[in-house]
């Protein structure tokens, strides 16, 4: 399921890449829920309440952070899937290679493993585990932005 946004629907529509026969291809999505459900690997930007979610769900993802996000914070948000291992940054992977990448991890589930391993560790009930996830992320967040303050004050 690729939620495109209403303004890049049409063109992604004619333009998807071969070899995605499973694909259903959305505006905009109305029930994440059920995406969620059905998902085995999630590509998405950084925001709070989507890292909190799959923190919570545990999904393997691929996380590109919005580069013009104030203060940088949703690299900073995707720090914490980085770190648990359950998720990749976007850009270390090559743009070449992306569509090889994704095809692989969907045909062959021992590559998307690793990422899910760690996930069933924690398991704890939903409203505490989104409060737990919450609390790192805003921690997380004054952390570094403590520490951007203290560097433009240096500079």
């Amino acid at each position: 399921i690729h939620q495109t946004g209403q303004k890049d629907f049409q063109r992604m529509h004619e333009n998807y890449p071969d070899g995605f026969a499973n694909l259903q291809l959305q505006a905009f999505i109305e029930d994440m829920q059920v995406c969620y459900q059905k998902a085995d690997l999630v590509i998405c930007r950084a925001g709070a309440l989507t890292i909190s979610e799959l923190y919570c769900l545990g999904l393997p993802t691929i996380v590109f952070p919005y580069p013009n996000s104030k203060g940088n914070h949703q690299k900073h948000n995707a720090s914490i899937l980085i770190k648990r291992k359950q998720a990749l940054m976007g850009d270390s992977i090559q743009p070449k290679t992306f569509t090889k990448f994704i095809k692989d991890c969907l045909n062959d589930g021992n590559l998307l493993i690793p990422m899910y391993q760690h996930t069933n560790q924690e398991k704890s009930k939903p409203e505490e585990m989104i409060l737990a996830a919450c609390q790192k992320l805003t921690i997380e967040y004054a952390r570094n932005s403590a520490t951007r303050k203290k560097e433009t004050k240096q500079i």
